[in-house]
């Protein structure tokens, strides 16, 4: 069968078909970016999960957690050095339910300690205060 189009009718296909192509292709799935550097492995992701107490909860690769440099401040080791890595943290409950008020969390590499991390938990107000987090580990 051939198929025969009004002369109006394949003006506005042929001018549509370049607008068609030339628009941007989206994705939904988030791009990976693979960056070879030492001492991390590559593509390697290590967890923690710490209670108020600085008591480790779970994790992957995570060997410990302690808190002592008193309230608000803790330890996070893991099997590797992970100096180039990136650090992502979040105040959160130990557990698969429940939440916390608003608060605040910053991570950093530990000083002297190439398979650590250092991680400060804050109240709302600002003000130092034991709290449970999540961490992730990005190498």
């Amino acid at each position: 069968m051939i198929w025969k189009f009004s002369a109006p009718l394949a003006i506005v296909l042929a001018a549509a078909v370049p607008a068609v192509a030339a628009a941007p292709v989206v994705h939904n799935a988030p791009s990976k970016v693979t960056v070879h550097s030492a001492p991390g492995a590559p593509n390697t992701s290590f967890t923690a999960v710490v209670k108020a107490s600085g008591q480790l909860v779970r994790g992957v690769g995570a060997t410990a957690a302690s808190q002592p440099e008193g309230t608000g401040t803790y330890e996070v080791d893991f099997t590797n050095d992970v100096t180039t890595c990136a650090y992502v943290a979040t105040v959160g409950e130990p557990k698969s339910s429940g939440s916390e008020p608003a608060a605040f969390i910053t991570v950093v590499g530990r000083s002297g300690v190439p398979n650590g991390i250092y991680v400060e938990t804050f109240a709302h107000s600002g003000k130092l205060k034991n709290l449970p987090f999540h961490v992730d580990v990005g190498c």
